[in-house]
């Protein structure tokens, strides 16, 4: 089945288990079983995105801002379920406390498959060896196509309003 970008998360905020900040890169942590439909459409892999953050699940709650986002979904290291994690890469993002909140995850496209990295120190700097590869990758994704990416950004703020 071919995937038709974009496609579109939402999701409560969950709290990880804290690898992510203390070993690679902070992440925001959506709730995959909000998802599992669009998750199974898109499989496992690294995309990138737009992310909206609110108080509630109403449109009407969100920020106005999305920030540019490179997102995993797949099984993590250390983890032993399914995860959909988003790494906020826009240098407008305060790195505010999301948790509790609820997420709103436009994918516009993706950026490579899973690869599996061990649970170690060396695992983890391979990993974040590939984070800052995926980064440059989401960053050149979105600025080649900055107009679609404009036009997404400003479709969902009208839904935000």
């Amino acid at each position: 089945m071919t995937v038709q970008y974009p496609v579109l998360f939402e999701g409560k905020v969950l709290r990880g288990l804290g690898l992510g900040s203390s070993k690679a890169v902070p992440t925001v942590n959506i709730d995959p079983d909000s998802n599992v439909a669009l998750i199974s459409q898109l499989g496992s892999g690294v995309f990138a995105g737009f992310l909206w953050i609110g108080e509630t699940s109403s449109k009407n709650d969100y920020q106005r801002q999305g920030f540019l986002s490179v997102f995993h979904i797949g099984i993590a290291v250390g983890h032993d379920e399914l995860t959909l994690e988003v790494n906020i890469i826009d240098d407008s993002y305060s790195g505010e406390d999301c948790h509790n909140k609820y997420a709103f995850l436009l994918c516009v496209g993706k950026i490579r498959d899973q690869l599996k990295f061990e649970n170690s120190d060396e695992g983890f700097a391979l990993l974040r060896q590939q984070i800052k590869s995926d980064v440059s990758t989401a960053h050149k994704m979105l600025e080649d196509n900055i107009s679609f990416g404009s036009t997404l950004l400003s479709s969902v703020s009208d839904l935000t309003t």
